[in-house]
């Protein structure tokens, strides 16, 4: 969905400059290719806050 690619592309950017992907080492979230696939470039607490509540809107439903 387009909220999901807003999602993303700005998780990406963030994470751009973070030591995930700059630090010259190799982690569990950069694959081979070296995509970060990582779910979140902030804090724990702003993870929190931010997934607390959802915009339905947001989502389509598949299925019964």
């Amino acid at each position: 969905t387009e909220r999901q690619q807003q999602f993303n592309q700005k998780l990406h950017h963030d994470l751009q400059n973070s030591v995930w992907n700059t630090g010259g080492c190799t982690n569990w979230y950069l694959t081979d290719e070296g995509k970060n696939t990582n779910n979140w470039s902030g804090l724990t607490l702003s993870y929190r806050k931010t997934t607390q509540k959802i915009n339905l809107h947001d989502y389509h439903q598949v299925g019964s």
